[in-house]
C-alpha cells in the first residue's frame, strides 16, 4: 500500500489507519442512522470516529467533528414530514453535545500528551544536568527516602484505622491458625465471655463450650477446617466467665499465604443471646397455647379444602381414639367412620372458604370411634394459616349432648309438674322475679275469681289491699334471700271482697329460669274459729286472775289484822308494825286493782290515791292527793314493776309523815311529764346534816328501803330541801310506765 499525499498526510497524521477508520465510519454510521428509526438515539454513535482522531491532528479531529454534525442534523431534515418529534429533537441534540465534548476530551488529551512530552524531554535534560553532580543525586535520594517514610507512615495510620475499626465493632473478631488455635482476639471477647484477649490467645474454640457443646461443634468444626471451607451462622453455645451460658453465632473464611498454602481462619462471633431467648419464650409461649387449646374441652380444628387436619386438639383426637399427632395431615374421611356425617361436615367447610363467611351449625351428629353418637354445636370460620397457601377453616365444636339431654328430661319433669299444678287442691300462682304474674291453675282461677289469661296480665301486688303492698314488697324480697316463706295476706278477689290467705311461698327453677311460686290457701273460716276461740280463753283468764288477786288480797288483809292486834299488844312496836301494814296494804292495793272490774293494767293516779288515803288512816294524818288534769287515767304502771312502785311510794308518804313537825303537813301531786309521770311528795321540816341519797347517808331506814325497792331502769328519785320543806320527786318512765290500753 503506496503512503498517502502529503496534504492528505498531514490531515491524517502519524497514525493513518485510525484516521482513515474514522473518516470511513461518518458514512456508514450515517447509513445506520437512516435505516433506524427517528426516535432511536443513534446520532450517539458518532461519538466513536471522533475518539478514533485521538491520535490524528486537531485539523482531522475537528473536520470529523463537523461532518458528524452535519450527519447527525442532516438525517431529521431528510425524514418523512411528521416523524420530527421532539424526542428526536432531543436525541439529536444530545448527539450533538456528547459530539463536540468528546471533542474537547480528545483536544485536551492531545494537549496533556504534549505537555507530558514536553515534561519528560525537559526532564531528560534536568537528568543529564544533574547526573554530572553527585550532591545532586545524594539530594533526589534523600526526597525518595522521604517519600518512603511518608508511605510508611501512612501504611502504619492505615493500621491503625483498621485496627481502631476492628476494636470498636460490636463483634467479636478474631483469627485461627492452621491447627485451630486463636492468634489474634479484639478486645469484644471481654464483653461476650468475660475473658480479656491475651487470655484467649493459644486456646481453641472448643475451650470455652460446655463438654456436650464442645462435642457437637467440633465435629461439625473438624470437617470444615479439614475441608478449608468458609462457614456462616453456626451456632453455639460458650461458658462465661462468670459461669452463665452466652450463645454466640460464628462466621469465618479461610486465609491462605500468596503461595497458597492454608494457614487458618479469620472470622467474626456476634452474640445472639438475646435473640435465643426471645425464640426460646416464643417456643415455650408456643407450648403454652397448645397445652391451652388441649385443655379446652370443646373441640378445636384446622382443616384445609380437600379436609385434611392441619391442626386438631385433644377434644378432636378423643372422639377419634387416636392421639393429636396422630390426626395432622389425615384426611377426615379416614378418621370418620360415618360417610354421610362426613359429607355434610366437608360441605359446611367448603361454603364457609368460598364465601368468606363464618357459619354457626347449631346442632350436627357426629359418631366417634367408639360408636357413641354425639350431638355438637359448631362454629365455623374462615381461617389463614401462616405459611401456607391453600385456604383453611377454623372449628369449634360444642358437645351439647348432654344439655340436650337435660332438655328432653326438664320437659318431662315440666309435662309433669303442669300436670301436678292443674290437679292440687290449692290454689296456685307463679309469678316472675319482677313480681308479674306468669301463670295459675284452675282452683286459682276459683279461689280469686280472675280467668288465667286475666291473672297473666296482672302484678303480685293488685291481689291485695295497697296497706299490704309493703308486706309483698318485704315477702319477695325474703324469698329472693332464703327462698321460702310463710305468710298470712288479705286477698282482694276479682269482686272486691276480702279473703285471709294462708300463702306459702318459695322459689322454683322451671324451664332454666327462677320462678316464685305462691300456694294459696283460703283460712277465713278457721280465722274466725280462731278468733272466738281466743276471745272465750281470754275471758276465762280474766276470770281466773280477778279471782287470783281477790284471794291475795284478801290473805294480805289478814295479815294487816295479825300486825294491828299485835301493835295493840306491845306499844313499842307502834312504829315497826305501822311501817310494815303501810307496805302490806300497798302490796295488797295492787293485787286489789288488778281484781277490779276488767281492767287487767294499773292505773298510776289510782295507786296514788288508794296508797295516801291508806297511809293517812294509818298515821291519822289528813293527805289529799292532787292530780292533774293530763295524769288522771292516762299513765299506767307495768304489771311486772306494780309492786315496787307502789312500796316506792307507800315509804315516801309514811317517811314525809314521820319527819315532818308535830303538826304534820304532807302533799302528794302527780303530773304527766312527756311519756312519763312525776310524783311529788313534800312535807315541812328539815334533813338531818351531811344527808347524801346517792351516796346513802343519812337515808334512814325508809329511805335506804326506797332506793333498793326502786326499778334499774325507767325510775329515778330526788330529795332535797325547797323553802323551809323537804321535797321528794319520784320520776318514772319507760319502761316503767306504759300507755294504757281502753279508757
Amino acid at each position: 500500500m503506496s503512503p498517502p499525499p502529503g496534504n492528505f498526510r498531514r490531515l491524517i497524521g502519524t497514525r493513518p489507519l485510525a484516521g482513515l477508520v474514522s473518516l470511513t465510519l461518518l458514512p456508514v454510521l450515517f447509513a445506520l442512522d437512516r435505516q433506524l428509526p427517528a426516535g432511536v438515539a443513534a446520532g450517539i454513535a458518532y461519538v466513536l470516529p471522533v475518539l478514533l482522531t485521538l491520535w490524528a491532528p486537531r485539523r482531522l479531529t475537528l473536520a470529523v467533528a463537523g461532518t458528524a454534525s452535519v450527519l447527525v442534523l442532516a438525517d431529521p431534515l431528510l425524514a418523512p414530514a411528521g416523524a420530527v418529534d421532539w424526542m428526536v429533537v432531543c436525541n439529536r441534540v444530545l448527539a450533538l453535545l456528547m459530539v463536540w465534548v468528546t471533542v474537547t476530551f480528545v483536544l485536551l488529551r492531545r494537549r496533556a500528551e504534549a505537555a507530558v512530552a514536553a515534561a519528560n524531554a525537559a526532564l531528560e535534560r534536568k537528568v543529564e544536568v544533574r547526573t554530572t553532580h553527585l550532591d545532586e543525586a545524594n539530594r533526589r535520594l534523600q526526597r525518595e527516602a522521604m517519600e518512603r517514610l511518608q508511605i510508611e507512615a501512612a501504611l502504619r495510620d492505615s493500621t491503625e484505622r483498621f485496627r481502631a475499626m476492628v476494636e470498636t465493632t460490636s463483634d467479636w473478631v478474631w483469627e485461627l491458625d492452621a491447627q485451630g488455635v486463636y492468634t489474634y482476639a479484639s478486645p469484644k471477647v471481654q464483653e461476650f465471655l468475660g475473658y480479656p484477649p491475651e487470655a484467649v490467645l493459644g486456646r481453641t474454640p472448643l475451650d470455652f463450650m460446655p463438654a456436650e457443646e464442645a462435642e457437637r461443634v467440633g465435629a461439625l468444626f473438624q470437617s470444615i477446617l479439614t475441608g478449608h471451607m468458609p462457614f456462616h451462622c453456626l451456632e453455639n453455645v460458650n461458658c462465661h466467665r462468670d459461669g452463665h451460658r452466652v450463645v454466640l453465632e460464628t462466621s469465618g473464611v479461610p486465609v491462605f499465604d500468596t503461595n497458597g498454602v492454608f494457614r487458618g481462619y479469620r472470622g467474626i462471633d456476634r452474640d445472639v443471646s438475646e435473640r435465643e431467648a426471645v425464640a426460646r419464650r416464643l417456643r415455650e409461649s408456643e407450648q403454652h397455647l397448645r397445652q391451652i387449646v388441649d385443655l379446652v374441652p370443646h373441640s378445636i380444628f384446622v382443616k384445609d379444602d380437600q379436609g385434611r387436619f392441619l391442626l386438631a386438639n385433644r377434644a378432636v383426637a378423643e372422639i377419634y381414639g387416636t392421639s393429636v399427632d396422630d390426626i395432622l395431615g389425615r384426611d377426615h374421611g379416614e378418621l370418620h367412620g360415618e360417610p354421610q356425617e362426613v359429607e355434610w361436615m366437608l360441605a359446611d367447610d367448603r361454603a364457609v372458604i368460598e364465601s368468606g363467611e363464618g357459619k354457626v351449625i347449631p346442632e350436627e351428629v357426629c359418631t366417634g370411634a367408639d360408636g357413641r353418637t354425639r350431638i355438637l354445636r359448631t362454629v365455623k370460620i374462615p381461617h389463614h394459616v401462616p405459611g401456607k397457601r391453600r385456604r383453611t377453616v377454623l372449628g369449634v365444636a360444642i358437645d351439647i349432648t348432654a344439655e340436650k339431654e337435660t332438655e328432653q328430661r326438664l320437659r318431662a319433669s315440666e309435662q309433669k309438674y303442669r300436670a301436678l299444678l292443674e290437679n292440687a287442691v290449692d290454689a296456685i300462682v307463679l309469678a316472675g322475679p319482677d313480681g308479674r304474674l306468669m301463670d295459675a291453675n284452675h282452683r286459682a282461677e276459683q279461689l280469686l275469681g280472675y280467668s288465667r289469661e286475666e291473672l297473666r296480665g296482672m302484678h303480685a301486688r293488685d291481689l291485695h289491699p295497697p296497706e299490704e303492698h309493703t308486706r309483698v314488697a318485704e315477702v319477695f324480697a325474703t324469698l329472693r334471700r332464703s327462698g321460702s316463706t310463710l305468710q298470712l295476706h288479705p286477698v282482694r278477689r276479682k269482686g272486691g271482697s276480702i279473703i285471709q290467705v294462708e300463702v306459702a311461698a318459695s322459689r322454683i327453677e322451671a324451664g332454666g329460669q327462677i320462678l316464685l311460686q305462691g300456694i294459696f290457701r283460703d283460712v277465713s273460716t278457721r280465722e274466725r274459729r280462731a278468733a272466738k276461740r281466743l276471745a272465750e280463753e281470754q275471758q276465762l283468764r280474766d276470770t281466773l286472775v280477778r279471782e287470783v288477786h281477790h284471794r291475795i288480797k284478801n290473805n294480805l288483809q289478814g295479815v294487816v289484822g295479825l300486825l294491828r292486834s299485835h301493835a295493840a299488844v306491845d306499844p313499842r312496836l307502834d312504829d315497826a308494825i305501822l311501817g310494815a301494814i303501810g307496805q302490806v296494804q300497798s302490796i295488797s292495793l295492787v293485787h286489789g286493782l288488778h281484781g277490779e272490774g276488767n281492767d287487767p293494767q294499773v292505773r298510776l293516779c289510782d295507786m296514788v290515791c288508794a296508797i295516801a288515803r291508806n297511809v293517812g288512816t294509818l298515821t291519822r294524818t289528813h293527805i289529799e292527793p292532787l292530780l292533774e288534769p293530763a295524769a288522771l287515767r292516762t299513765v299506767a304502771i307495768d304489771p311486772e314493776e306494780a309492786v315496787s312502785v307502789a312500796l316506792v311510794v307507800n315509804e315516801l308518804i309514811l317517811n314525809a309523815v314521820k319527819h315532818s313537825t308535830e303538826d304534820p303537813q304532807v302533799s302528794v301531786r302527780v303530773a304527766r311529764t312527756g311519756a312519763g309521770a312525776e310524783i311529788t311528795v313534800t312535807n315541812t321540816g328539815t334533813l338531818v346534816p351531811g344527808f347524801d341519797l346517792a351516796a346513802g347517808r343519812g337515808t334512814g331506814t325508809g329511805l335506804g328501803l326506797v332506793r333498793s325497792l326502786l326499778p334499774r331502769s325507767g325510775a329515778g328519785l330526788q330529795v332535797g330541801p325547797a323553802g323551809g320543806a323537804v321535797v321528794a320527786r319520784l320520776v318514772l318512765a319507760a319502761p316503767v310506765v306504759i300507755t294504757p290500753v281502753g279508757p
